[in-house]
């Protein structure tokens, strides 16, 4: 590029990749391919440019046939024969976006996920809690972060963390109940399911948590049902052990009256 942005040389790539012939592309200027690029946008880069030597961009620039092209662009500032010129490298990152943006996306799910997820390493640390679990537990994310498992589950010990980690790290799982400690000190019941996993090099687990709460009340509800049930059966049951013998004693008396006549 000259310095009032138009295309003063361009590669075979570019051409393929916008759409043009080179001497097609020679008649244009950066305003064409990139519509957007602001007046003001290009003034300031232009005087990092200049002061820097090279720069790392990110833009979109649009093809002939109408595609916005997503690009990585390395502008570098050179003198040539006392003229000043932009010597761009420009790379479709369309698949790195692709990437970016699934990835973003997933993040996204995770975060809003209506269970809680807990990211740790071997010695307990805390890396990662999503926002459910920031919220049930009454902590911010970031103070979650500097606290560790034993600081949000009070019956955890360290002995049963070493049984733990053996486990989840020879079957790659582990599910149990336990207790949460939220930040104003209460404590609710939760399901933990732990997830061993591995990746580049590095272990961590991850752990899924939901509040059992209901559960649990539904469970005490349910035994004294069955308390209560088994009280009535037994009840009714000596009753009729009662109401048996009874009967029984009376047929026997009416027997014996009757051989008496």
């Amino acid at each position: 590029l000259t310095m009032d942005l138009r295309f003063r040389n361009v590669n075979a790539a570019a051409c393929r990749m916008l759409g043009y012939s080179r001497d097609e592309l020679l008649l244009l200027s950066l305003h064409d391919i990139d519509p957007d690029y602001s007046h003001e946008s290009m003034q300031s880069d232009l005087e990092l440019l200049k002061r820097a030597g090279t720069l790392s961009l990110r833009g979109s620039h649009t093809a002939r046939d109408g595609r916005i092209i997503p690009v990585e662009i390395t502008p570098s500032y050179l003198i040539y024969s006392d003229v000043e010129y932009i010597c761009c490298i420009v790379r479709d990152i369309t698949e790195c976006v692709k990437t970016e943006e699934a990835v973003r996306m997933s993040q996204f799910i995770i975060d809003k996920a209506s269970f809680g997820i807990i990211r740790g390493q071997a010695d307990a640390k805390i890396l990662y809690a999503n926002e459910y679990a920031a919220r049930m537990l009454g902590y911010t994310q970031d103070e979650l972060c500097s606290m560790t498992f034993f600081d949000i589950d009070p019956s955890l010990t360290r002995a049963f963390w070493q049984e733990h980690r053996k486990k989840v790290t020879a079957t790659g799982s582990n599910t149990f109940e336990s207790e949460h400690r939220r930040k104003d000190g209460t404590t609710y019941p939760v399901e933990v399911i732990v997830n061993y996993q591995k990746f580049q090099g590095q272990e961590f687990s991850c752990s899924f948590f939901r509040d059992i709460t209901e559960r649990k009340r539904a469970e005490v509800a349910l035994r004294k049902a069955y308390d209560e049930l088994e009280s009535l059966v037994r009840e009714r049951t000596g009753q009729l052990t009662s109401l048996t013998a009874e009967l029984s004693l009376a047929e026997e008396r009416e027997r014996r009256r009757i051989a008496t006549e």
